[in-house]
């Protein structure tokens, strides 16, 4: 591997490993965001719940909102802990690239020297000998 060639592949991996993180920001962000409308609707069922007591058949609704609004915020925290899942895994992988890239040029340029070396002696040989 020649080094216009790993530093194209390099600048790959970093713009890939780069979107993942801002996907990773952004889902946290939306992570937070998601957290403070949850506790504003738990807030706000439970607010409903205590200004329906009493009243019939209007404690049985709001206890079904209650319920409804616990059911979909937890759904909603699950989807965004699967997306950060899955974002983390995909950035383990493209560090794991970035070495394996990084280990394959080392080596290639560690070939490329002794492959150099050799073959400056022998230019030297036949220098000398001519």
């Amino acid at each position: 591997m020649d080094l216009d060639e790993y530093k194209r592949k390099r600048l790959a991996c970093e713009g890939r490993l780069e979107r993942n993180r801002r996907d990773r920001d952004a889902e946290n962000r939306m992570s937070d965001v998601m957290a403070d409308v949850t506790c504003s609707m738990r807030a706000w069922a439970d607010e409903a719940a205590e200004m329906a007591f009493g009243i019939p058949g209007m404690a049985a609704s709001v206890g079904e909102l209650q319920d409804g609004v616990i059911l979909a915020t937890r759904e909603e925290e699950r989807r965004h802990d699967d997306r950060l899942h899955v974002l983390e895994a995909e950035r383990r992988h493209i560090e794991r690239d970035l070495s394996s890239l990084d280990e394959e040029f080392a080596l290639s340029m560690r070939e490329n020297a002794d492959t150099g070396k050799a073959s400056g002696r022998d230019e030297r040989r036949i220098h000398h000998v001519g």
